[in-house]
């Protein structure tokens, strides 16, 4: 359940360990999930996810160029 009092559970628990999963702090405060995630919702905590991207080539750097020029010729050609 949502109340102050798990709250500041969480939030005191975040401070001591930022990187505690949900899983874990739920079974550790004794709360569900879904109450827990609601509540870092409403401390402002956002899940981190990590995303995977490809790295730029150098030459990319020249086919990125000529794309961005093409769109900008079509866009002061026809507004």
């Amino acid at each position: 359940m949502r109340t102050e009092e798990n709250a500041e559970d969480v939030a005191a628990a975040l401070t001591v360990s930022p990187q505690t999963s949900t899983r874990r702090l739920s079974s550790q405060l004794g709360i569900t999930r879904t109450t827990l995630q609601r509540l870092l919702g409403d401390l402002h905590f956002h899940p981190y996810r990590p995303r995977l991207l490809h790295g730029l080539l150098p030459a990319d750097l020249d086919r990125r160029e000529q794309f961005a020029t093409l769109i900008l010729n079509q866009l002061t050609e026809e507004p």
